[in-house]
């Protein structure tokens, strides 16, 4: 039985780092689009340097929104640039972060506003103010509702990231719809503002999850993995990671052509988010992906 799990364990992670390592030999290059930026995908601001590999430094947050400053760039929350993405001369920096931890309110929405940068943020709705025990990572505390409050009024969008942070493409219809409208409506109530934005946990999502958030009523999502696969409505979103440099994260937000070893990278660590459901995994989920 040990043995089993031995090779269960190597399996869930040789699979991703194969994928990764042939993304990071065939697919490194920069944006496709070559006018475009790209959505940046944020997740803790933590100044623990022992932390996982989802935060990112405070001091490091700064001198990213230093540089967008320095570098004249424009920035936008995922909502405002849904209307414009597919304009060839669109060029704005979307920012965004997942899970809507308190680290946020912290680190990064101070240096935010002081700049008048609006970013768009994804709350887990069913986890507002409760430790990330949905994860198998270290517990992180969410913002509460007078934070998630408090930054809405101040012009930052509040999309979705669902009720619970299931991977959506392990559930039945019936569950599928209750992450996505549940957690619509719950935040909906507490910001009395429109939720249309939607981040896919675990960047998991198809064609048919998409078409029935759609018909829930979001207008835009983020799409961490797929990227040649997009559909209409969906803008690609790169990880920051605390490994990144400076350099990195502006390499993954300002178009370029040629190689780019950090976007590679990024190719490779969006593919290790597709194990973390296995290690947590919950008793709605069907093993097969449903298609709908």
């Amino acid at each position: 039985m040990q043995g089993f799990f031995l090779i269960l364990f190597a399996l869930i992670f040789a699979t991703p780092l194969l994928i990764g390592i042939s993304a990071f030999i065939i697919s490194g290059k920069k944006n496709t689009h070559s006018s475009h930026t790209v959505a940046l995908l944020f997740h803790s601001i933590s100044a623990n340097r022992n932390s996982h590999l989802s935060h990112f430094p405070p001091d490091k947050f700064s001198l990213f929104i230093e540089n967008i400053i320095n570098q004249k760039l424009t920035t936008c929350t995922l909502k405002e640039a849904a209307t414009q993405y597919n304009d060839a001369n669109f060029s704005k920096v979307i920012i965004t972060f997942d899970d809507a931890f308190e680290s946020f309110f912290k680190y990064a929405f101070p240096v935010l506003q002081t700049n008048n940068i609006k970013v768009t943020v994804f709350p887990i709705a069913g986890f507002i103010g409760k430790a990330s025990d949905w994860d198998v990572l270290p517990k992180q505390i969410h913002m509460n509702k007078t934070q998630l409050r408090t930054i809405s009024e101040q012009g930052h969008e509040i999309g979705s990231h669902t009720m619970t942070h299931s991977n959506l493409t392990f559930l039945s219809r019936k569950d599928l719809v209750m992450e996505l409208k549940d957690s619509k409506h719950l935040l909906e109530d507490l910001i009395g503002k429109p939720v249309t934005s939607l981040s896919f946990p675990f960047g998991s999502w198809n064609a048919g999850i998409w078409r029935i958030a759609r018909e829930i009523g979001y207008c835009q999502a983020t799409c961490y993995r797929h990227h040649a696969k997009i559909i209409d409505g969906l803008i690609p979103v790169r990880g920051i990671y605390s490994f990144d440099t400076i350099n990195d994260v502006m390499e993954k937000a300002v178009p370029g052509e040629g190689y780019s070893n950090s976007i590679a990278r990024c190719r490779i660590m969006s593919h290790f988010a597709k194990g973390t459901p296995l290690w947590n995994f919950r008793k709605n989920y069907i093993l097969t992906e449903k298609k709908y």
